[in-house]
């Protein structure tokens, strides 16, 4: 905005994602880049920073990853989030990782309207703190949210990563059956 010679900033707005198939979407704090791969977005706090169990993070970095699935969709990852509730779903998840990570016990929420479940801990290697979130979309697709955050930011970023998980949409695929006329 311009008044009298003097400019005011815009004031700083989400930003949001579509994935390249067209079937979710999410909505990111400006000045974060966001990267799709194989299915995957991953929204990151700056650029060059590594998202893995031992790779430490320093102070302000932070990643939040999204996997969604689709009903009866095969994947070995999908295949870890074995159940039919997203408690049930990440239980199993949590079983595979436990070498790797020390998580809370999963407890069921919503993200958004949607029943998910979630669990906080942190990775053995790195030190990096990591929130597990599955949710279900209702509609024949949930997800494996992964965040992680450098050592003592989880608390600090976590109404930030909250909000992305609460902005993702999510569309199906058309129906492999169809209709005649």
């Amino acid at each position: 905005l311009l008044l009298a010679g003097v400019v005011f900033p815009a004031a700083a707005q989400d930003s949001t994602y579509t994935s390249l198939d067209g079937r979710f979407t999410l909505t990111y704090p400006n000045g974060w880049i966001v990267t799709e791969s194989r299915g995957t977005i991953t929204v990151l706090t700056a650029r060059d920073i590594t998202l893995s169990d031992n790779a430490p993070l320093s102070a302000g970095e932070a990643g939040f990853t999204l996997h969604v699935f689709s009903q009866g969709s095969f994947s070995p990852l999908n295949n870890a989030l074995r159940g039919t509730t997203p408690l049930d779903r990440l239980q199993s998840f949590l079983d595979g990782i436990q070498s790797s990570a020390a998580m809370s016990a999963a407890e069921e929420t919503t993200v958004g309207s949607h029943p998910a479940a979630q669990s906080t801990g942190e990775y053995t290697a790195s030190h990096n703190q990591i929130k597990l979130v599955v949710v279900d979309f209702e509609n024949g697709g949930y997800a494996l949210i992964v965040i992680i955050t450098a050592p003592g930011d989880l608390d600090r970023l976590q109404p930030k990563m909250d909000a992305i998980a609460a902005s993702v949409t999510y569309t199906p695929p058309p129906s492999a059956s169809g209709t005649r006329s």
